[in-house]
Order: structure tokens, then C-alpha cells, then sequence
């Protein structure tokens, strides 16, 4: 437990200041010695057999799938090489095979050892809480210029409230998948915790924070609601929920289409779908794992349109914004679809789980993960990454048996 102790607290906030890259690269760094820490005390001790089965077979098929695609990316260009030739050295795919493979083993780690009982599973829950409402604190205390330990980044001074994350949607995206837990406990200081968030998640102006903290409030409120309603009322519950989802989705539509976001999704879904005969292979396979940035980012890459081109070197962004989209280009339709039915594997084991306190409130923030996978980049930054990865194993949790 002291390795999933040490993430949930220290990740938000671990730093290099004067660096290059101050908050992002540190923070990665710690995520995967803490995760590989975890593996290799779990799987070195005197107890390797796991305690319970995954039950998630989409997830070996996807991790299978992400292995012998990467290796196909990398490995062969490289081992194809001649002598005195020229050859395209693809060593960001290997690494981001590495990334997604180990994140696959601490899920595993984590289900089938460390979130056996509800002990450590309510421990864990806490922690969680305790680390994102320090975070809301420190938010507010900026907000309010008391507080300026961490260094500004060019072009965010106007935007000080990040805490530790060097980036304000990264803070207030942490924090939103944070908010249904809170309900999950009973004493009154929760409340006042959950109050101390969301003003964190406001003044962050993040409109995809604000939907995502909604979404999993909704969810776990109807999920809690359900359990009272006789089979009468619940058409009525669902048609309901339908309807606030419909008017959040119109809400929260327009600023995310207005901005930025919006040209590099249709360029990223144009040249995924690409009707060139010599490249049509990669809407099924994609073109690799952070392919995404080495296309975009390039100034002379003759696949973008001029004026994405010129948005691209004004934004200097190096995901698309959305997480789901960015694997589709990535991984492909076979890839793609392999996470999907992962995803859906999960989340029926949360659906299953529900009856529990812990279960609804897990999987009220598996929606909001969801959520933002499709608005933000949660995958591509570690503090959230860990955070959703948390999310998917207590989604797939089981409790051991004597």
C-alpha cells in the first residue's frame, strides 16, 4: 500500500522548477517508478499467486494487441535496417507501448491483490479525497494570489490556480473525477471537502471539468435514487436523466466547438479515414502510439491542411484533446475496437457492483473519466492517469473469498 500512497499524494504535486518541461516530465518519471515499485513488490513477495481472477479478458486481448502492434511499428524498421541506409527510428512508439503496457499491469496488480478487501478499498477512497481537497485548497489560496510556491509558465500568469500540475485543466480535470467519492462517506466534513473542490473546479473556468463533475454527480445521484424508486418510477428516472444529459451536452457543446478543439477533431477523424489507397491500412491499424504528435507537430507535414497547420503552431498542442479520437488515429479501427469492448467489459463489472456504496461512487467516476476522455487528454498526463487507473481497477474490483 505505501507505493499507492505515495502516488495518490505526491504525484500532484512533484516538480522541477527551471526546467523545460517543470511539472509534465517529473511527474511521468515518478508514475512509472512508482507503478513498476508496486509491481515488483507485489510480484516479488512470498505470496505472488494472485488473490482473485481478472475478469476482464478484453483487456489481455487489447494489451496483446498493443504489444505485437508496437513491436510491428518499431522493432521491424529497426531490425530491417541495411548498412549506410537511412531508416525512420520510431522509438516514441516502443515507449508508448511500454507506458500503456504497464499501466495495463498495475490495473492488474491492483484488482487482483490490493482491492480484495473493502478495507484497503475504502482506505484507498479516502486518500484519494484527502489528496484532491489539499489540491482544492492550494487552488483557491492561488486563486486568490496568497500562495505562489509553484513557478508560472509562459503564457498562463493570467492563470495561476494550478496547484502543482502547471496547467489549470489539468487541476480542475483531477479534481472532477474526484467529486462523487465524497458522498460515499458520512461525516459532515465531506460535505465541506466537496465544497472546497467544486469552488476549485469553478474558478477553473474549465467548461469540460464543469460537465464531467456534473456527469458523475448525476450519475451517482441516480444510481442512489434508483435503489428507493419502485419499477413504476424508473421509466420516469431514466427519461429524466436522458433529458439533463441532453441539455448538458447543448451546454457544454458550443464552447467546445468554438475553440481549438473542434479543427483538429475533423483533421484527426479526415486523415484516420484517409481515402489515399497507400495509407487506407491505417484506419484499421492506425499509424502507431504517439504517432498523434510526430503528424501534427510537424511544421512541413504536407497531410495537414494549412490553416490546422497554423493552429497547430500557435497552440503548440501535442494531443488532440480527445483521448478516444487520438486512439482511433493511434490504434485503428481494430485497436480502437478492442478498447471499446475493454471499456465495456468494465463497465459492466461496475454496473454489477453498484449495490455497494463504494461501487456506485467508483463508477460515478468511471462516468466522469469517460467524460473527459472525449473533451481532454486524461491519459496523456500522469497525475490523472494514475487517477484512472485507480478508477478502471476499483471498477473491476472483487472481493476475496474465504
Amino acid at each position: 500500500m505505501t507505493w499507492i500512497k505515495v502516488l495518490i499524494f505526491a504525484l500532484p504535486w512533484v516538480a522541477w522548477p527551471g526546467r523545460e518541461d517543470a511539472f509534465l516530465g517529473p511527474k511521468q518519471a515518478i508514475l512509472l517508478i512508482g507503478c513498476w515499485g508496486l509491481l515488483l513488490t507485489t510480484w516479488l513477495s512470498a505470496y505472488p499467486t494472485p488473490i482473485v481472477p481478472w475478469r476482464n479478458v478484453w483487456a489481455r486481448r487489447f494489451a496483446l494487441y498493443v504489444l505485437l502492434f508496437g513491436a510491428f511499428r518499431f522493432w521491424l524498421p529497426f531490425l530491417d535496417r541495411v548498412p549506410n541506409a537511412g531508416f525512420v527510428y520510431n522509438i516514441h512508439i516502443w515507449e508508448a507501448t511500454l507506458y500503456v503496457l504497464t499501466g495495463i499491469l498495475t490495473v492488474h496488480c491492483l484488482v487482483t491483490y490490493w482491492l480484495t478487501s473493502s478495507a484497503r478499498a475504502t482506505q484507498i477512497t479516502q486518500w484519494v479525497c484527502q489528496s484532491s481537497v489539499a489540491i482544492a485548497i492550494y487552488v483557491l489560496f492561488q486563486r486568490l494570489g496568497i500562495e505562489q510556491f509553484y513557478a508560472v509558465p509562459v503564457g498562463e500568469s493570467d492563470q495561476r490556480w494550478f496547484a502543482g500540475m502547471g496547467n489549470v485543466g489539468i487541476v480542475a480535470t483531477y479534481l472532477a473525477m474526484t467529486v462523487p467519492l465524497f458522498l460515499l462517506f458520512t461525516k459532515r466534513r465531506y460535505l465541506v471537502f466537496l465544497g472546497l473542490v467544486l469552488g476549485a473546479i469553478w474558478v477553473s473556468d474549465a467548461r469540460y471539468a464543469w460537465g464531467a463533475a456534473g456527469a458523475g454527480l448525476l450519475t451517482y445521484g441516480s444510481l442512489r435514487l434508483s435503489e428507493r424508486l419502485s419499477r413504476r418510477w424508473r421509466p420516469t428516472l431514466v427519461l429524466g436523466l436522458i433529458v439533463l444529459f441532453g441539455l448538458g451536452a447543448r451546454y457544454a457543446w458550443q464552447p467546445l466547438t468554438t475553440d481549438q478543439r473542434w479543427p483538429i477533431w475533423t483533421e484527426a477523424f479526415r486523415l484516420w479515414k484517409d481515402e489515399n489507397p497507400d495509407q487506407s491500412r491505417f484506419s484499421w491499424t492506425g499509424r502507431g502510439l504517439e504517432t498523434f504528435p510526430m503528424i501534427f507537430m510537424e511544421p512541413a507535414h504536407k497531410s495537414l491542411k494549412p490553416d490546422i497547420q497554423e493552429i497547430i503552431k500557435g497552440s503548440g498542442w501535442r494531443t488532440a484533446h480527445n483521448d478516444l479520437l487520438q486512439a482511433l488515429f493511434e490504434l485503428g479501427l481494430l485497436g480502437t475496437g478492442l478498447l471499446v469492448l475493454m471499456v465495456g467489459s468494465s463497465l459492466r463489472a461496475a454496473w454489477d457492483s453498484r449495490q455497494t456504496i463504494l461501487g456506485t461512487g467508483w463508477l460515478s467516476a468511471g462516468v466522469s473519466l469517460l467524460f473527459l476522455s472525449a473533451t481532454y487528454f486524461p491519459w496523456h498526463v500522469a497525475p490523472t492517469t494514475f487517477l484512472g487507473l485507480l478508477i478502471w481497477a476499483m471498477c473491476e474490483r472483487q472481493e476475496a473469498t474465504a
